[in-house]
């Protein structure tokens, strides 16, 4: 991430505000709490100026995961079709918990920018909970090593 040195001036001075709010007696006088209002009002300025600092990019790429209860057969199309609209491909696998294997189905999707899986993950977890569906769990995974891609590839 570049930061010019005013910008990284301007964090600095922001952070100490912050903690020095923080590390009061946990009643904020009102100048104190116009001040904390200013600092995070700043902190959302400058951060929409470098989008970096809240969204990371990655070396590889990052891999989304969306576990399902399992789904019964005849939703398997309607699974599927959701799963495209949001550029994901649906899985199925058996998981050995104790002494049986139960089945899970799940979705999972790549991409290089961290702002556009966690856009695409929170839209379709949302469609697929209004339909009906059981979310059991959905996670971003930065992908620091692929056997499948070529060291030089990133």
């Amino acid at each position: 991430m570049d930061i010019n040195v005013n910008e990284l001036e301007e964090l600095n001075r922001l952070r100490w505000i912050v903690g020095t709010l923080v590390g009061s007696s946990g009643r904020l006088t009102s100048d104190e709490s116009h001040s904390l209002d200013y600092a995070w009002d700043m902190a959302e300025e400058w951060a929409e100026g470098n989008p970096d600092f809240f969204h990371p990019r990655t070396r590889l790429y990052f891999e989304c995961h969306i576990s399902l209860e399992p789904v019964e057969p005849e939703f398997d199309e309607m699974l599927k079709s959701v799963a495209h609209a949001f550029g994901f491909r649906v899985a199925k696998f058996l998981m050995k918990k104790a002494d049986s294997l139960e089945p899970d189905d799940f979705l999972t999707t790549r991409g290089r920018e961290y702002a556009d899986v966690e856009q695409r993950m929170n839209d379709c977890v949302f469609i697929l909970e209004q339909m009906g569906f059981i979310v059991k769990r959905s996670k971003i995974e930065d992908t620091l090593y692929d056997t499948k891609w070529a060291d030089d590839h990133g």
